[in-house]
């Protein structure tokens, strides 16, 4: 037995753990008076701050703690038992809160779900009591197995069997989360006792390369663990003491070797030698061995990757550079990495099969707090400079991007510090003779001096991604060397032909005050080549190089021209280096026909994004740039590894482009140059945005140092990027106010901060659109109207893009930092019809192509390509499994998420569910909007109704209508409504809406009707029978979810019987039982449909025999589920209090005929593993109870 009253200064790390399994991981806890320690937690889409007990409990355990109170914000606290891999879930926990005491356990659920607020919970109450909120309070959770017994001081409470857990498991104290972002809630603990502590073992092995010979100081640690690491001796040996009995996953590193997994299994008592193997580190395998600077490569004169394992130290004390340990006979570091991983990264100690998005299980949550790892951490690695590198060149070594302070040491000899965070790093390592090997050292600072941050969305929104992040290298290079080939494409067009081209290159360069550098441009398709020999003087020179036949870089077609820079010097080559350019020009102008020569109506004045002088509708989204297995760094560049694509560069590029979005937007970061690199050469178009800094303002000179410090860069880094078409300066005034909700419509020189920061990307850019803060108010300097909105349903969504189009005109000051808003306002800026988008949204309820309705509306992006942490709302999991949203043609056939981003639409009225009766007539009204850059001759509209019966049958075309359009291009057009009167025998329906021109379909859409009070009769023959009607329910976690007074389900998680009391009227010859049902994988909550499939298998049987077997493929949830969807969202539809129940598969099973007599029968369902759900009338996808048919 163990006590803790906290009465030392600082908690005690021997028995307690504070682990952040998510984000923002801030906090630690922190005493209050002699002995009470504040436990600090989020809201509940961050949830995961816990205190764990260092030691494994048994089977046979107590765990107490008595708590003082807590923070008004916060809901309450709670003490258990947790079994999981340092993610939330896999606990059982007693929990103090308003007025009751629960026994909890996770939900199942998406953790970060946070669209899904009002339905979706994140844990299962087992049971419950009321409480009077006494304080103090002492909370008592026993454990004997799968029995847990609850106590309030020591008064018996509750009790219930819970097979959450097997096997050990650790004490987890908690404070509970609350509603609210950004700042943390306490509560207030006391003591707390443990009971029941499990034995541990001793873990031994050798670790061996492929040659079979030890390796010494290789590094072995185990997976999900802040404490078992260790290194091998001489003859690669190791020993690990006190593990956890139980499987563990060992993962083994060294220096010149590939991170190498493998299980384990520790049974105390017995003492297991094994042998790991590691594999040796070659060029073909180094990770992300890909040359990281496409902009300016110097690859062809030769280069080195020192990406892969480094010996790695946490310096919590910064004590290393005063104990020498750059220093090459310093001891060996205790740790390693691999490069060019964050150290909070899954990725950069081995960990990348944790990672999970619905347990938010995306960093390594042992060291992503910066209170237990320090600010401070060292790398060290040999290299041995390649023979082919010339003698007579300095080598550069080149980070190319370290978070935020970085220091190097070569052979005992610091050569500088650099501070920065999205920056290529040069460091001068001097004169290196071929073949010498070298030892470097680096050891970076991530300073939590907020202020001194471009941080984005790091520290306080998303993990933070500390220490080296993009990929190490060296490179020789001459002493008379490029420094700058940048270059601007210039066009001009006459009724949409190219009339003239040419792009201007400023060179630069060191120690060649008077060479010449050779320019040439190499076309696409053509070879073409143009040649420019450029005079420098004092280092830098210009030249124009006109283009006579210019080959177009356009949407999905990434034509570059490639450019060869070579640094002449006295006649002879002394650099050279490549880059590229694509012709393209970008440009906002009014959209045919809403010229201010066009129309006297400021109303009807508005303008376009044009893209080589068409209109282009932006069909964009958000693309966070992080990623469950390496934050900030993409996990490859394309295939590799057992995860394939997954987490790749050209993986993530290839799905935005095939769910048919024309622009990504980098949110608040700048993303790895080789991103850029591919959306050049594929076509797309790409938003990019300064990182920013939420708590910071201008008034600050540390932000402001850190600010322009990366804006110049950024500017600097990407200007040949075709790819770029828009930069935003801010984002929703991060930076600017010190938080994200306002804008400085008072303040003179946060307003200035805001338009010179504008004026300053534009004259750098002058071929990209400039926003100088997304989303919030704007100044002169901006050339796109952006606005971020949240409507959450389609009506109001509707009357807000109503209001805001009618808001927006020229000479307008909405949105505009102008001193006429108000007595105490500052500024000049005015609307000057520049393009609207909609930058930021919920997409949910069919909002995205509700949006098409509005013509004055240049375009959208929704939010996000990726889950990542608590915005887990993108069509690509965290993980990067592909979602199934469940969109289905009008013959009910499965149809890709471009679908909903095609550049022609045709969008419905209405909510994306309507709430309907039998008899009731409907009308829908109907917009078409044709942006495709193709001809139409002779478009079609049909619209046409498929119904869904009381037995789950689809039936099409029982209303329908047909009619030639008018599709003009680049409008927005209102037709003919569609009128129908809702049919009395059908419970649910489908209105298909399509255009066809000669046999192709343009675009399509549908909504889904959900009709109350249908088929409410008996049927002759017909027997059904409601899910939660039972006669008897056995399993884990049997659930009975009664969404409405007509819509019941229930659902079982892993092995469980419902048995059903079925009366035969008469003997019947022939029956069949009809019945939609899926697995269960969550408990009272259910996940978005993805690639991974969880199956189950389910028996029936009729009396006790087998009548057929059922093997529903996935437990699944998108708008095939038009049923539960439509229960659950209520009317009006609203997706957010949707995510308890999805659908299953339709089912008919014979049942034996020799067990038809009349009278009672036994109807029994049983589950393996997988679970089983069972839909009811008005859930699922057909919205049927199961139903017997009988024939007499």
């Amino acid at each position: 037995m163990l006590y803790d009253h906290f009465t030392d200064e600082r908690l005690d790390s021997s028995i307690w753990q504070f682990c952040n399994m998510t984000t923002p991981c801030l906090e630690m806890p922190h005493h209050v008076g002699d002995s009470c320690l504040a436990l600090p937690e989020h809201d509940m889409w961050n949830e995961g701050n816990c205190l764990l007990s260092r030691a494994f409990l048994q089977e046979h355990s107590v765990v107490a703690a008595e708590f003082s109170g807590w923070d008004e914000e916060c809901t309450g606290c709670g003490v258990g038992f947790y079994a999981g891999d340092s993610s939330f879930g896999k606990y059982v926990l007693l929990t103090a809160t308003d007025g009751q005491i629960e026994l909890r356990v996770h939900s199942g659920s998406q953790n970060g779900e946070s669209f899904m607020s009002g339905g979706q919970p994140k844990w299962l109450v087992i049971a419950k009591i009321s409480w009077d909120m006494t304080f103090p309070v002492r909370l008592t959770l026993q454990r004997e197995g799968n029995h847990y017994t609850a106590k309030l001081f020591d008064e018996f409470l509750l009790e219930a069997d819970i097979p959450e857990i097997s096997g050990d498991a650790r004490a987890l104290i908690k404070a509970l989360s609350w509603r609210e972002r950004f700042e943390a809630c306490y509560a207030y603990l006391d003591w707390a006792m443990i009971d029941g502590i499990a034995p541990t073992c001793t873990f031994t092995g050798q670790v061996l390369n492929g040659a079979d010979q030890p390796v010494e100081c290789a590094g072995i640690h185990l997976s999900g663990f802040d404490q078992f690491f260790t290194l091998t001796d001489q003859e690669g040996y190791f020993t690990i003491e006190g593990v956890p009995r139980g499987n563990h996953m060992l993962i083994a590193s060294a220096e010149g070797y590939l991170f190498t997994r493998r299980e384990i299994c520790c049974i105390p008592g017995q003492k297991e030698n094994f042998c790991i193997y590691l594999q040796e580190q070659t060029p073909e395998n180094t990770p992300r061995r890909e040359y990281n600077r496409p902009l300016f490569d110097r690859s062809r004169h030769g280069w080195l990757s020192l990406n892969g394992t480094w010996q790695f130290q946490f310096d919590p004390d910064n004590v290393g550079i005063k104990e020498h340990w750059y220093e090459e006979q310093a001891p060996q570091y205790d740790r390693h990495i691999r490069v060019p991983f964050s150290w909070a990264s899954l990725m950069g100690f081995g960990e990348e099969h944790f990672a999970c998005g619905s347990t938010l299980h995306e960093m390594n949550t042992q060291f992503n707090n910066y209170h237990l790892t320090g600010e401070h951490a060292w790398y060290r690695r040999s290299f041995t400079v390649p023979d082919t590198f010339p003698k007579e060149e300095h080598v550069i070594l080149h980070i190319g991007a370290s978070s935020n302070v970085t220091y190097v040491w070569l052979d005992n000899n610091y050569l500088g510090m650099r501070i920065d965070e999205y920056s290529d790093l040069e460091f001068d390592l001097g004169l290196l003779e071929p073949g010498s090997t070298h030892v470097l050292v680096i050891k970076v600072q991530y300073p939590h001096d907020i202020l001194s941050h471009n941080m984005g969305k790091q520290i306080f929104w998303f993990s933070s991604a500390p220490g080296i992040w993009q990929s190490v290298w060296i490179e020789p290079r001459a002493k008379a060397h490029l420094t700058r080939i940048r270059l601007t494409p210039y066009l001009d067009f006459a009724d949409g032909v190219c009339i003239h081209a040419s792009v201007q290159a400023e060179v630069a360069a060191e120690n060649a005050p008077d060479g010449i550098v050779a320019l040439t441009l190499t076309a696409p398709e053509s070879g073409r080549q143009y040649q420019a020999d450029i005079l420098l003087c004092a280092g830098e020179g210009k030249a124009e190089l006109v283009i006579d036949v210019p080959e177009l870089w356009e949407y999905r077609h990434g034509r570059l021209y490639e450019a060869v820079a070579e640094l002449m010097v006295e006649g002879k080559g002394a650099d050279c280096v490549r880059s590229h350019v694509g012709l393209r020009k970008v440009e906002s102008r009014w959209l045919p026909g809403h010229s201010p020569e066009e129309t006297d109506d400021p109303l009807e004045q508005y303008q376009y994004l044009y893209l080589n002088d068409r209109p282009f509708y932006v069909i964009g989204i958000l693309d966070q740039c992080y990623n469950a297995f390496g934050i900030y760094t993409y996990r490859s560049l394309d295939t590799e590894g057992e995860e394939g694509r997954r987490g790749s560069i050209r993986y993530d590029i290839d799905r935005t482009m095939a769910y048919g979005y024309n622009l990504s937007r980098v949110h608040i970061k700048e993303n790895e140059p080789l991103w850029y690199d591919e959306c050049d050469r594929r076509g797309q178009l790409v938003w990019t945005e300064h990182p920013g800094n939420f708590y910071a303002t201008p008034e600050e000179p540390r932000w402001q140092e850190a600010y322009y410090r990366e804006l110049d860069g950024m500017l600097e880094r990407l200007h040949n990027h075709p790819s770029i078409v828009i930069v935003s300066t801010i984002n929703e005034s991060w930076g600017v106010e010190g938080c994200h909700v306002s804008t400085p419509w008072e303040n003179e020189l946060r307003y200035q901060f805001l338009r010179d920061s504008g004026f300053r990307a534009k004259k750098a850019w002058p071929h990209v659109l400039v926003c100088d803060n997304s989303g919030f108010g704007k100044t002169e300097a901006c050339e796109i109207n952006d606005f971020h909105y949240y409507p959450a349903d389609h009506w109001e969504a509707k009357e807000r893009w109503k209001a805001l189009v009618q808001s927006c005109y020229p000479g307008s000051d909405f949105n505009y930092i102008n001193r006429i808003r108000a007595p105490h306002c500052v500024g000049e800026a005015v609307q000057t019809g520049r393009p609207i988008f909609i930058s930021e949204f919920l997409h949910i309820n069919g909002i995205d192509m509700q949006l098409r309705m509005f013509q004055k509306i240049a375009g959208y992006l929704r939010m996000n390509v990726a889950s990542h942490e608590m915005e887990d709302s993108g069509p690509l999991t965290a993980e990067r499994y592909e979602r199934d949203y469940g969109y289905v043609d009008h013959h009910m056939v499965s149809v890709g998420y471009d679908m909903v981003n095609n550049m022609d639409m045709v969008i419905p009225d209405c909510n994306r569910i309507e709430h309907v009766q039998p008899g009731q007539r409907m009308k829908i009204d109907i917009y078409t909007s044709h942006f495709a850059w193709r001809d139409v001759k002779d478009p079609v509209l049909h619209v046409t109704v498929t119904g869904i019966d009381r037995l789950g049958r689809y039936t099409e075309g029982i209303a329908g209508m047909e009619c030639p359009i008018d599709f003009k291009a680049f409008m927005v057009e209102q037709q003919e409504p569609f009128e129908f009167i809702i049919p009395e025998n059908i419970r649910g329906a489908y209105v298909f809406l399509y255009v066809e021109n000669d046999g192709d379909i343009l675009c399509r859409n549908y909504i889904q009707l959900y009709i109350e009070d249908a088929c409410t009769g008996t049927y002759e023959g017909e027997i059904t029978i409601a899910p939660g009607m039972f006669a008897r329910a056995e399993g884990d976690y049997v659930q009975v979810f009664q969404e409405t007074d007509n819509a019941c389900a229930v659902g079982i998680c892993g092995n469980g019987e419902l048995s059903y009391a079925v009366y035969l009227p008469e003997k019947a010859k022939k029956s069949i039982l009809i019945m939609e049902a899926g697995a269960r994988e969550g408990k009272n909550a259910i996940k978005v449909t993805d690639k991974i499939l969880f199956g189950t298998q389910i028996d029936v049987y009729w009396d006790n025999v087998l009548a057929g077997t059922l093997n529903p493929p996935d437990d699944p949830s998108d708008e095939r589920a038009l049923f539960s969807n439509g229960a659950q969202g209520g009317n009006p539809y609203n997706y957010r209090n949707t995510g308890r129940l999805g659908y299953g598969e339709r089912f008919e099973i014979p049942l034996p005929t020799n067990k038809l007599e009349a009278g009672e029968h036994v109807l029994m369902l049983r589950s393996n593993s997988g679970g089983m759900t069972i839909y009811g009338r008005y859930t699922g996808r057909y919205g049927m109870d199961p139903t017997i048919i009988t024939i007499s």
